[in-house]
């Protein structure tokens, strides 16, 4: 495996990680847990460098706590293509990959009691437009047009590159809905050098789950494309 492959599935781990914990590292059982107190969150990304769709699904104590739980007894938790599993760093958390682009995902969630919940999600995707430009100028800047579903109020969509083995971000959202390119101006680009350069874009969103507890439950959703190489000139 490559050094940028696998710099890219460590990076794809910290994403789905830094989107679905934001915990202190604790964790309780859910059978210590009134079951209406337990929120449900889950994280899917689509990281197109490594054709690979990721799924977390992490269980908290209220809405508002960080402290995780391991589902326990007859609590558990299943998705429609594969299996979850187990892990206990950063928080108590189940994750599952499958490659390839999956865009409807559905959790199954069981309470302790035995309750089912149950949540469909739709992962929306991004990707270049035929006209997207090969050369980019730090001189004069650059639009990029992008081919997409409507972006919707609570979705965004932005620019990332990769140079020289390293990985960077510019913050420019398009933050208006039903948006369709992204442009960059000149001061947009300083941090870009003279040289060949990967680039992706990246759909971010977030839908609350229909079916959830008196704390409720959310779904982030993050697609990223396959890196497209281009130039950079003066």
């Amino acid at each position: 495996m490559s050094h940028i492959t696998m710099r890219f599935l460590w990076y794809s781990l910290a994403v789905l990680l830094g989107s679905a914990t934001g915990c202190n590292c604790r964790s309780e059982l859910a059978s210590t847990v009134k079951p209406n107190d337990i929120h449900q969150r889950f994280t899917i990304h689509f990281d197109g460098a490594a054709n690979t769709t990721n799924v977390v699904a992490r269980f908290v104590h209220g809405k508002g706590n960080h402290i995780s739980i391991t589902l326990d007894g007859a609590a558990k938790v299943t998705h429609n293509k594969f299996a979850l599993s187990h892990a206990g760093f950063t928080g108590s958390h189940y994750t599952g990959s499958s490659a390839g682009y999956l865009a409807d995902h559905t959790f199954r969630y069981t309470d302790i009691n035995g309750k089912a919940y149950i949540n469909s999600v739709h992962l929306p995707s991004v990707d270049f437009a035929a006209d997207a430009p090969t050369t980019i100028s730090r001189g004069k800047g650059v639009r990029i047009p992008f081919t997409a579903s409507p972006i919707g109020e609570r979705e965004s969509v932005r620019f990332l590159y990769t140079q020289d083995g390293q990985r960077g971000e510019l913050n420019l959202w398009s933050s208006r809905k039903d948006e369709s390119s992204i442009t960059l101006s000149t001061e947009d680009l300083r941090s870009l050098k003279d040289d060949p350069a990967s680039i992706q874009l990246q759909r971010i969103g977030g839908a609350d789950l229909k079916q959830a507890t008196e704390k409720g439950g959310h779904a982030t959703l993050q697609y990223e494309t396959k890196p497209r190489e281009v130039t950079i000139v003066p």
